[in-house]
């Protein structure tokens, strides 16, 4: 039984784990990958001088199966006290451990804090081995080092403690889910894990500072401004601040602040004022925005020809050039 005061695993929300196709850091601790292989090579080493009993930890044993004959390359021992037969790798993860050859790639990613389906995909294997794998080091580093520090090390699959995070949208506790990370607005800022309620919908990023990662969960910022207390929903409707969006930018106010004070996009605010501006001024504006896909009326004339040209045989394509109609509605007909 482990001291209940020994170093626990952790999980760093600083880490990025992939987006759009960017590359994963290598966050390997070498520390850890360098405890492991010497014992993992000495396990599966050809030598064949007897080690003692891991049943009894009697001294005297003898070989009886030369490594040269064994599928698995390692040689078999037998204890003359208890009489049980023994490998190396008896008593440890790598006993009757099958795709060895996977081992040195499965040892440098241990330390690194991804899921299990991403290793899997790294090393091709199953998930269910990597995770299997994983739980054994787990336990022979707690075999071989009781007060935990080397298994606190681990961190591949480690799950994010998010059940007792509360939204501070709406307040809710248990409801945030990770949601990859954030949109960058310099060239110069961190990749920031991005959380999600599943009530509200709201979107929430982890602080960038090192200090406040140590006290994330009571210190989530929103999505709309920087270092904002409150998060804002996804989508925000643009309606009703439409008013006070001309009101700020006729007293002189820039687009930026404005967009900075509403929440919005700096683009968003110079398309609003410049609609109404030139409806002020008594001009023929377009919809500001596209009204989207809507039902076009074709004429009968148009509507026979177009049946009788597809009875012939005739392609959609050749029909714009010669009846100055476009083919996203013909192939309706």
């Amino acid at each position: 039984m482990t001291d209940p005061l020994s170093p626990r695993r952790t999980f760093d929300p600083m880490i990025p784990r992939v987006r759009c196709g960017r590359p994963i850091p290598d966050t390997e601790d070498l520390g850890l990958t360098g405890f492991l292989l010497p014992l993992v090579e000495a396990i599966l080493s050809d030598d064949e001088t007897p080690p003692a009993c891991p049943h009894c930890g009697h001294a005297r044993t003898r070989v009886i199966h030369r490594a040269r004959v064994m599928a698995d390359g390692m040689p078999g021992f037998r204890c003359s006290a208890c009489r049980r037969y023994f490998k190396r790798g008896t008593g440890t993860p790598l006993a009757g451990l099958a795709r060895k050859d996977l081992l040195a790639g499965f040892i440098g990613l241990l330390s690194q804090q991804k899921p299990y389906a991403q290793a899997a995909d790294e090393l091709g294997a199953d998930i269910q081995l990597v995770r299997r794998w994983t739980m054994r080091f787990r336990a022979w580093l707690l075999e071989l080092d009781p007060s935990g520090q080397w298994e606190a090390r681990v961190r591949l699959g480690i799950a994010p403690p998010l059940d007792a995070l509360g939204c501070p949208a709406c307040g809710e506790v248990g409801t945030l889910v990770h949601h990859g990370f954030g949109r960058r607005r310099r060239a110069d800022d961190h990749d920031r894990r991005q959380l999600r309620c599943t009530g509200c919908q709201a979107f929430v990023l982890i602080p960038e500072d090192a200090d406040a990662v140590r006290s994330y969960p009571a210190r989530l910022y929103g999505r709309g401004k920087r270092r904002a207390a409150e998060a804002r929903p996804r989508r925000k409707r643009i309606g009703p601040l439409e008013g006070e969006m001309v009101a700020r930018a006729n007293t002189g106010e820039s687009y930026r602040e404005i967009a900075r004070a509403l929440g919005v996009s700096e683009a968003t605010v110079s398309a609003v004022v410049r609609h109404h501006r030139a409806a002020a001024r008594g001009e023929a504006v377009a919809p500001r925005r596209p009204p989207g896909r809507q039902a076009q009326h074709v004429p009968d004339a148009v509507l026979a020809d177009v049946h009788a040209r597809r009875r012939a045989g005739e392609t959609y394509a050749a029909w714009p050039r010669r009846m100055g109609s476009a083919t996203r509605w013909s192939s309706k007909y």
